[in-house]
């Protein structure tokens, strides 16, 4: 702090980035989770306590108070994490494989002397066989569902027109729109490799990123909500994947980013985009759906000028960001329409609604409105 620039970017530690570097092979979803949430957190968190026990309270004020609420989010996020660990450990085999990869990064933390630096460190030959070789982690971009998710490439609801039409009833629309946010979870996963190859960018670059990022991952489960108010799991039903596949097998980053801006872009319409859409949930008379609707209209409109924000300097205008979605929006229809024959488009949005309105009707019955 008395000899800046404080140089944030660079790894203080070679040990402690071979941690991280273990951390983020996890071969599972239970591996990966065992290691943030059982392993670096609370060892961060220890950190964190030590830090306010040695500091002079009075000199050291900002900082602990900063720490004071760090920890609080930081034993709630660990709270979370444990249980969903538990919630994956369905077999004897789960549980051994958990504890094994839990020692295994505790033995190359230990090594690193914890997060500090400062305790007993290990010699190198008691350190298990590392999956880290030295070379950069290369993620896989191609997006990856559970085995409760079915017919991930069927089609066959035309959500995006159902709550367009004003035909049909204001529930029914209102449900499309539920399920559309449901849908959102493919934008978390698009999302992932524009933030991951962006290198060298400003500080704020990744903190927008992640905002958003966190927000589009919140909308999918606020349609998750949405559908458990009325007793549907949300793997019930299809939840098409093409668009983050196509997105994510056949477009650059950045051409990816430009297509996620072009669609926010769109959707600040007042006469077709947010607000509309806030509208219909309001004829509908659902709280929780105009709640839902509310805070989502919210969100896109800081989504659109952070996409502004950070691809006009790379377009140089906005008018050529404009052209330039254009035609990746006419390249992107023409790569997803080649997902169709991967599965049997068999119909099943009327069943949807069925169920939505007997679901509903039961919440009016017992007085639970949602909101």
């Amino acid at each position: 702090m008395r000899e800046p620039p404080l140089h944030l970017d660079r790894v203080p530690d070679p040990k402690l980035q071979h941690v991280l570097e273990e951390v983020i092979r996890a071969e599972t979803t239970l591996e990966l989770l065992v290691g943030i949430y059982e392993v670096v957190k609370p060892a961060l968190i220890e950190a964190y306590q030590l830090h306010q026990l040695e500091t002079n309270r009075f000199m050291d004020q900002p900082t602990y108070r900063a720490i004071r609420f760090i920890l609080m989010e930081e034993e709630e996020m660990v709270a979370w994490g444990q249980s969903a660990i538990q919630a994956l450990i369905r077999t004897k085999q789960d549980s051994e494989a958990a504890e094994a990869w839990r020692s295994h990064l505790l033995s190359y933390l230990h090594h690193a002397g914890g997060i500090r630096g400062e305790h007993t460190q290990a010699e190198p030959h008691n350190l298990p066989p590392a999956r880290f070789n030295g070379e950069s982690y290369k993620p896989q971009f191609y997006p990856k569902r559970d085995e409760r998710f079915i017919d991930m490439f069927n089609r066959s609801a035309a959500i995006d027109d159902y709550y367009q039409d004003e035909a049909l009833q204001p529930d029914e629309r209102t449900y499309a729109l539920m399920y559309k946010r449901l849908r959102e979870m493919d934008v978390p996963e698009w999302m992932c490799p524009i933030l991951f190859t962006a290198n060298d960018k400003p500080w704020d670059y990744y903190v927008d990123l992640s905002r958003q990022l966190y927000d589009e991952a919140r909308h999918a489960m606020m349609g998750e909500i949405g559908l458990y108010q009325s007793g549907i799991p949300f793997y019930r039903y299809p939840i098409d994947i093409k668009a983050s596949v196509s997105l994510n097998t056949a477009f650059t980053p950045l051409e990816s980013h430009i297509i996620l801006w072009g669609i926010e872009q769109d959707l600040m319409s007042g006469k077709s985009g947010k607000k509309w859409e806030h509208d219909i949930a309001v004829q509908s008379g659902m709280p929780l759906a105009i709640t839902l609707q509310d805070y989502d209209w919210a969100d896109e409109v800081l989504h659109a000028q952070i996409g502004r924000k950070w691809l006009q300097p790379e377009f140089g205008a906005l008018s050529e960001m404009h052209v330039a979605y254009e035609e990746m929006r006419k390249k992107w229809i023409e790569t997803t329409d080649k997902y169709v024959n991967l599965s049997e488009q068999t119909p099943w949005w009327p069943q949807f609604v069925m169920e939505m309105r007997e679901g509903w009707e039961r919440r009016n019955e017992v007085g639970h409105y949602g909101g």
